[in-house]
């Protein structure tokens, strides 16, 4: 697809609760500020964070996560494989003001293991597309048994599938949430938290 501008400023700009981001035509964001604002919410509920935990945010996007989350860790890094959506989330963390938080540009299975010899990981969050998360990403996640997981689906199918392995992995399900950002159609969200004992 080609994006061509006609008038105006090319990117969109969204509120998510109480940040700003843009958004490029060729990145991905939810449906609305309004549902994007929701699921941010489970997902910082879920991810428990106390201002001490080092946050590894996988397929992060514009950074709709990573944002919010930066403000209630002592670090974070996102990872998003896509270009332009990685200069949006470099651009919403400066726009937030987000010190203690850096974008990676790779693909999550490319970039875990750089990331893994930096220290322990306290908390992942996983925001995969709908094919569901690479074999290679749930291996390293099982490996290296961060303390909590916080992986959002937009498909049940591909949920099941990552979510026997991590299991099987050592993690324990401890919550599912289902999302209804798209009432009168089969699209469901889910928010899946899993816990293990020690660090990545």
């Amino acid at each position: 697809p080609r994006v061509v501008d006609w008038h105006g400023a090319r990117a969109l700009s969204e509120q998510v609760g109480a940040f700003r981001f843009r958004v490029d035509p060729m990145a991905f964001f939810q449906v609305s500020g309004v549902a994007a604002t929701a699921l941010t919410a489970l997902v910082e509920e879920a991810a428990d964070l106390t201002g001490r935990e080092r946050v590894l945010d996988l397929h992060c996007g514009v950074g709709t996560f990573t944002v919010p989350l930066a403000h209630r860790a002592a670090e974070i890094v996102g990872v998003e494989a896509h270009p332009v959506a990685a200069q949006d989330a470099e651009h919403n963390l400066r726009l937030n003001r987000c010190p203690r938080a850096r974008i990676v540009q790779a693909q999550a299975e490319h970039a875990l293991p750089a990331l893994a010899r930096t220290g322990g990981w306290d908390v992942v969050i996983l925001d995969p597309p709908r094919a569901g998360c690479s074999r290679q990403v749930l291996d390293a996640l099982c490996a290296r048994a961060p303390r909590r997981l916080v992986y959002v689906s937009c498909d049940p199918s591909t949920l099941a599938r990552d979510l026997g392995v991590l299991t099987r992995g050592g993690f324990r399900c401890l919550r599912l949430q289902p999302v209804d950002l798209f009432p009168q159609t089969f699209h469901l969200e889910t928010v899946a938290v899993l816990e293990t004992g020690a660090a990545l």
